[in-house]
């Protein structure tokens, strides 16, 4: 798969199972997340150096006011001469309203670097403070999306 398709591959995959990327919940999306990211390997690619999930969540504000984030997303590092790296993220995110419970969830980021490690990771991530207060929310949206930049 080229990861400049992720998000389209990754949207298919979820369809693929009867379900809809904007209708998804964490726990489902974080078993079909850790299945596209052993199965679909990136190809296209040179130079890179880490392909890793990540886990984030969190009070933020990028712009559009203050709301609680959780994100499942698969990093790809590439190395660049002379340069910083490139990164490419594929990331799904739902976003919720920062109500008494979700404000003082701490923030938090977890990352997988081997695809053996993918069982602890997902252990992080199911046992994270964020995940049940959560999956009680309603989400304001869920979507997914392919990100480019550099490190």
């Amino acid at each position: 798969m080229r990861f400049e398709d992720s998000a389209a591959e990754f949207d298919q995959s979820v369809r693929a199972r009867g379900m809809a990327v904007d209708a998804l919940g964490i726990a489902d999306a974080l078993i079909i997340m850790a299945e596209f990211y052993r199965e679909e390997p990136a190809t296209g690619i040179t130079h890179w150096f880490e392909d890793a999930p990540k886990f984030s969540s969190g009070v933020r504000d990028r712009g559009q006011g203050e709301h609680f984030e959780v994100s499942l997303a698969r990093v790809l590092t590439t190395r660049r001469e002379a340069a910083p790296p490139l990164v490419r993220e594929l990331a799904l995110t739902w976003r919720f309203s920062v109500g008494p419970e979700l404000r003082y969830v701490p923030r938090v980021e977890h990352g997988c670097s081997a695809r053996g490690d993918l069982p602890v990771f997902a252990t992080m991530v199911r046992e994270s403070e964020a995940l049940p207060v959560a999956q009680r929310e309603t989400a304001l949206s869920v979507s997914v999306g392919f990100m480019t930049g550099a490190g």
